[in-house]
């Protein structure tokens, strides 16, 4: 006159209980966030140019913030990992966005403008700090590229202009870029971000662009299904802050 577990279930229960302990815990997170005692991984997508300038400031922040929370980067970017981002492979990615990510949340990290590079002592006319465009237009243009030469918005721009360039080298290598300027005479259009920091690191000059060049948005973007999460919040909320 009564229900009694099988010896099956007697082994199973064990195995129930670390589960249903971690379904608890993670209902509690929706409750109570605390960076300074969280433990776990966040896993962040980025790519290698928002590495460069949010990647050191990112490590930073949560290992003072949130010290035992682990940090893992993977190589990806919001228009190509989107779905990645719906099954929970990432907290966010962090890149440039140009066009619309149905399904998806983001918050506009940066705007972000171009300039460009070239060695000390380069003979080039500069003005105010700009460039000329022909010497902007004579110089090979060394382009920093991850998927080799094709039309951007600095040929948009020398188009509306009249003008075009010719690209010498593309290289998917940013690290390579500043040695190869300093070795040879090329010009390099790049974020100003990653510009002022390799101009300052390599001894190269930050010159404006002769002409206008529209720039990009570099987004945090992240599944819906994460946003009433604290701890997804006090991330996205620290990201928030990097832009400034």
């Amino acid at each position: 006159n009564a229900m009694v577990p099988t010896q099956a279930a007697l082994d199973l229960w064990p195995h129930v209980q670390v589960a249903l302990a971690s379904i608890e815990a993670g209902l509690e997170t929706l409750q109570h966030f605390d960076a300074s005692t969280a433990r776990g991984k966040l896993t962040i997508g980025i790519d290698a140019y928002c590495a460069s300038v949010f990647g050191p400031a990112i490590t930073a922040t949560i290992r003072s913030q949130a010290p035992n929370l682990a940090i893992e980067f993977q190589n990806a970017a919001p228009h190509l990992h989107g779905e990645a981002l719906l099954t929970g492979q990432f907290d966010v990615i962090i890149g440039p966005v140009w066009k619309d990510l149905p399904g998806l949340e983001h918050n506009i990290l940066k705007q972000e403008t171009f300039a460009c590079l070239v060695r000390p002592g380069l003979e080039v006319t500069v003005r105010d700090g700009m460039i000329d465009l022909d010497s902007y237009t004579r110089l090979p243009h060394l382009l920093y590229s991850e998927i080799g030469i094709v039309e951007g918005n600095v040929d948009i721009g020398l188009k509306a202009a009249g003008r075009s360039r010719v690209v010498g080298l593309a290289t998917p290598f940013e690290s390579t870029a500043p040695e190869i300027l300093n070795a040879g005479d090329m010009v390099m259009t790049v974020g100003r971000s990653l510009g002022t920091k390799l101009a300052q690191r390599h001894g190269l000059r930050l010159l404006n662009l002769p002409v206008d060049v529209p720039g990009f948005d570099i987004a945090c973007v992240w599944s819906p299904a994460n946003t009433p999460s604290l701890r997804h919040t006090w991330l996205r909320d620290m990201l928030s802050t990097l832009g400034d």
